[in-house]
């Protein structure tokens, strides 16, 4: 029914030009079909918006004005908050692992789609930081670790103790000490601001990501082709939804409910479904199918 819907107001509505519509309406609509509103980042569309309604004839001026100043000040924002995490990044010596794919102003972008407004500024930088060094273990995990390695580097999140980078390899030692710190800078802040402790939320978070990478490096290593039930309930886990959820929650919301942890830990369904629909998504753009 929904397919049938969707065909039938598509055909319709790209016929538009053939029909005594308003004309403003017609480049909304072709907007819209060239991918639906609810897929697209706020901020980017504000910009279109913005230079739509410069070209209609009975805009209002005062409020386009407001609305430029409006767009120009929350850049600025996000500008200098994206100044401040490429110098964290700078810091944490990162940089020098070169096998991995890290490019940090994409990771800043996925805090700014998970919220935009200027009194989410430590979620949207938490976030880029979060998305950097996601990218980077996953890399460890998918590229450049071997096996032996990586059990290490498993053993050393599990456990969650400093002492333990003594047997990483100094690559490693790197990577899980910036994760470390990344957790405390997280869970102090919060802390600090809201008064509320969520560090074993955070730690177990990433050692249910690790236990979902070495699984699959396992998988890879053995040549073992795991069912997709399998596949499956390990992915949403590897592709860090659970993770980037309860981090998203844990730096904008105030007060923290425990019961909201306690929820966002249990891996409800409305996070395992959406990170499942994630993990098949970003599978089907390297699929040769």
């Amino acid at each position: 029914m929904m397919q049938e819907a969707w065909e039938f107001s598509s055909k319709h509505l790209k016929d538009l030009d053939d029909k005594d519509v308003d004309q403003n309406l017609v480049p909304l609509v072709e907007h819209a079909l060239e991918l639906p509103l609810h897929w697209w980042a706020p901020r980017f569309e504000t910009k279109w918006f913005i230079d739509s309604y410069e070209r209609r004839e009975d805009k209002n001026h005062l409020l386009l004005e407001l609305a430029k100043v409006d767009f120009n000040i929350l850049q600025g924002i996000h500008q200098e908050e994206l100044k401040d995490t490429l110098r964290w990044w700078e810091n944490t010596g990162l940089r020098e692992l070169t096998f991995a794919r890290i490019n940090f102003i994409p990771a800043y972008l996925w805090g700014l789609g998970v919220a935009f407004q200027p009194q989410y500024s430590y979620c949207r930088k938490f976030v880029a930081k979060a998305v950097a060094l996601i990218t980077l273990i996953d890399d460890i995990y998918d590229v450049y670790g071997t096996l032996p390695e990586l059990e290490l580097l498993t053993d050393a999140i599990r456990r969650w103790d400093i002492k333990a980078m003594k047997q990483l390899p100094s690559y490693m030692k790197t990577s899980f000490l910036s994760l470390f710190n990344f957790v405390n800078e997280v869970a102090h802040h919060v802390l600090k601001e809201k008064n509320s402790d969520v560090s074993i939320t955070l730690i177990k978070m990433w050692k249910d990501m690790a236990q979902a990478q070495i699984t699959e490096a396992r998988w890879f290593h053995y040549q073992y082709k795991p069912t997709l039930d399998e596949y499956l309930n390990n992915a949403y886990i590897s592709v860090t939804g659970p993770i980037m959820a309860t981090l998203s929650y844990i730096s904008s919301a105030n007060p923290i409910l425990e019961k909201d942890l306690k929820f966002l830990e249990s891996n409800p369904d409305i996070i395992k479904w959406s990170s499942t629909a994630f993990r098949l998504q970003d599978d089907l753009g390297t699929s040769p199918v």
